[in-house]
């Protein structure tokens, strides 16, 4: 049995950093580890509890991922804010095939991706503009021990 929280965090970050317009324009880090005194905009890549993890035989498990965008704009237009969120929201769900195949691959599970929400992040305030982009993942295989 292993866990695999981890390693899905891991290859999403990855994946994030592989898509240019992201990779140009944003950091992109686990939850809280931006650099001090980092003021650019972000993604920070967070996860909830994984399913499945106590079983004595780890075969089926799932784990949501959040992505908590922050964009940053001297702009005032709120409007203009809002399009490059579903800018980059839709940038990551467009080839999302790849990070599939890459846990397939890397980590030997079967996994189905689903985007099951977004919502805005309440306590983002000009100059950012933030949302929560969650990201479910569910497996079979994966009962290897590493």
């Amino acid at each position: 049995m292993r866990l695999m929280w981890l390693p899905i965090v891991e290859s999403t970050i990855a994946y994030l950093e592989s898509i240019p317009d992201i990779a140009i324009g944003y950091t992109v880090r686990v939850i809280g580890d931006l650099p001090k005194g980092d003021r650019g905009s972000s993604i920070e890549v967070d996860w909830e509890a994984e399913r499945g993890a106590a079983e004595v035989v780890n075969t089926t498990g799932g784990v949501a991922i959040h992505l908590l965008i922050k964009y940053r704009t001297d702009g005032t237009k709120v409007m203009d804010g809002f399009k490059e969120q579903y800018r980059i929201q839709n940038l990551i769900l467009r080839d999302i095939k790849r990070l599939h195949d890459y846990i397939l691959t890397n980590l030997k599970i079967a996994v189905k991706i689903s985007a099951t929400g977004v919502e805005p992040l309440g306590s983002t305030v000009r100059p950012y503009y933030g949302n929560e982009l969650i990201l479910v993942f569910e497996w079979k295989g994966g009962n290897e021990d590493e």
